[in-house]
């Protein structure tokens, strides 16, 4: 079931870093191309590890570098969904007035030529869009058709994958600092000012800093739909999944990370006609739907906020609206995950239950008239930390300690659930679709398990429960089996005591 977007009010706003990327990428129907589904069981490995969580990040430590998501033209999977390994670039759109050239970059790229070198970097900076507008020169950024997002147009030298110096440390080379400057010349006041700097100790910790005064394009006057395409100054970082990661074969998933902002200085908004300005750290999921990949959910919290008409910034309240492009957002209150962070106060540990938060936007997404279904059917497309503001600000944060695990659910295990034979034998369900192994995954966890369905070649949880029900009476309620249990039993006892699940 979609999302009626007719009963999505206007939210102001929640890590919309990631928003922008990925429904940018979703605008349109999908591809042709089979999009491409992570799915942690495909081995027999798992089978003996049951309790051992798995890291879903890649390169938790910041070592390999960082990806050029936003300039990417062409994926090696669905396009739609911005799902695997970027395979073409799109040139930045430069101001030829300005006689300078800029280049694509993942950092560090030993071969800028290579189209290869986002192989292993899986972490990008989101740092908002600039299109449909006319810079100090009198060039027009046109924006894409019918006003839509258009990233062969946009101004892409103002992201630091198109213009970011990489700076040798004296002290430790093996530092990934980067710094990108404002590139406009005069009559822009700012031309040369630092905005972004980024440092990785590739050993886990990163230090973002931002100056919004000296950004390329500032001009928002609110947070709302009039500048989706002309976004006010945002940074983040994130990983876009180059597989997505099936939410219903897992039954935790946690992310954790500390988080630690030095300072944040609002310097005034001399941007004519803008109501106020603020600045926001958040943290967010990007969630898609399975039976239809390009209906998206966002999910998150607002850590920190400052605002300069509001005592009590309402971004730390619980809110379920639609974003600037109409899809569904859910901002939980920021007291279920110990209350705002405060500048200058040291590293906080911010730890986030993704089913806990979920069954939490069900709730109020109900009371708003909306079914948002379960996590089971969704995919985790993406996840990310970074700022938002509003006028002219400098900021900072520190990062460690980044991690986002799933504990695999135990019903998902390779002797018990395998796709094939569950297709195979329950022909009598409505598959449809690219999404089908995810649809059947999400149906087994919430229906097929329960009945006893078949699910493997080998193994039948209600032959196991004739056999062996006698060693298990806490699976019984009365005569009535549960089969979840009895699935439990099996593999953490039963076929190590070599009770098999066949006649």
């Amino acid at each position: 079931m979609s999302i009626p977007k007719t009963a999505l009010v206007p939210h102001t706003r929640l890590l919309s870093s990631l928003a922008s990327i990925i429904l940018c990428l979703a605008s349109g129907s999908a591809r042709a191309d089979k999009p491409i589904y992570w799915h942690p069981y495909a081995g027999s490995v798992f089978a003996a590890q049951w309790g051992t969580p798995i890291q879903l990040f890649n390169d938790p430590s910041f070592n390999n570098g960082f990806r050029a998501v936003w300039s990417c033209a062409q994926y090696e999977g669905d396009n739609s969904l911005a799902v695997g390994v970027c395979r073409d670039y799109y040139p930045p759109y430069v101001n030829a007035l300005y006689g300078t050239s800029f280049s694509i970059h993942t950092w560090p790229d030993p071969n800028p030529a290579s189209y290869s070198s986002d192989e292993n970097k899986y972490w990008d900076f989101n740092e908002g869009i600039h299109e449909g507008f006319t810079d100090s020169n009198g060039k027009l950024y046109p924006a894409g058709q019918n006003g839509s997002y258009s990233a062969g147009t946009q101004l892409a030298i103002n992201r630091l994958e198109a213009n970011a110096v990489l700076i040798s440390s004296p002290t430790d080379p093996n530092q990934i600092f980067l710094e990108s400057f404002n590139t406009d010349p005069a009559p822009n006041p700012h031309a040369g000012g630092l905005v972004r700097t980024v440092i990785s100790d590739r050993h886990g910790h990163l230090i973002m800093y931002m100056d919004t005064s000296n950004e390329i394009r500032n001009a928002a006057t609110d947070n709302g739909s009039s500048f989706a395409v002309d976004t006010w100054p945002h940074f983040a970082v994130g990983q876009n999944f180059k597989q997505l990661i099936d939410l219903a074969t897992f039954s935790q998933v946690l992310l954790s990370f500390n988080v630690d902002i030095p300072f944040v200085t609002i310097l005034g908004n001399p941007i004519p006609y803008a109501s106020f300005s603020d600045a926001t750290y958040n943290v967010g999921f990007t969630l898609r739907r399975k039976d239809q990949p390009t209906t998206v959910l966002f999910l998150g919290y607002t850590l920190y906020s400052q605002h300069t008409d509001y005592v009590t910034p309402p971004e730390y309240s619980e809110s379920f609206g639609g974003d600037q492009w109409g899809q569904a957002m859910y901002r939980g209150n920021v007291w279920d995950v110990g209350g705002p962070l405060m500048p200058g106060t040291g590293s906080h540990n911010i730890i986030v239950d993704l089913r806990t938060l979920m069954n939490k936007a069900i709730a109020k997404a109900q009371a708003n008239g909306v079914d948002l279904s379960r996590l089971e059917d969704y995919y985790l497309a993406a996840a990310g930390f970074g700022w938002e503001t509003m006028g002219y600000e400098q900021v900072r944060s520190d990062i460690s300690g980044v991690s986002l695990t799933g504990n695999p659910d135990i019903i998902f295990d390779s002797e018990v659930y395998q796709d094939s034979v569950y297709d195979a034998y329950n022909g009598d369900l409505p598959w449809a679709g690219d999404g089908a192994p995810g649809l059947r995954r999400a149906h087994w966890k919430e229906w097929g398990v329960h009945e006893g369905r078949v699910a493997s070649p080998t193994f039948d949880v209600k032959i196991y429960a004739q056999r062996w029900g006698w060693t298990m009476p806490q699976c019984y309620d009365g005569a009535t089996v549960d089969y979840e249990c009895a699935v439990a039993h099996y593999v953490t006892y039963g076929r190590n005591a070599g009770r098999p699940g066949q006649w």
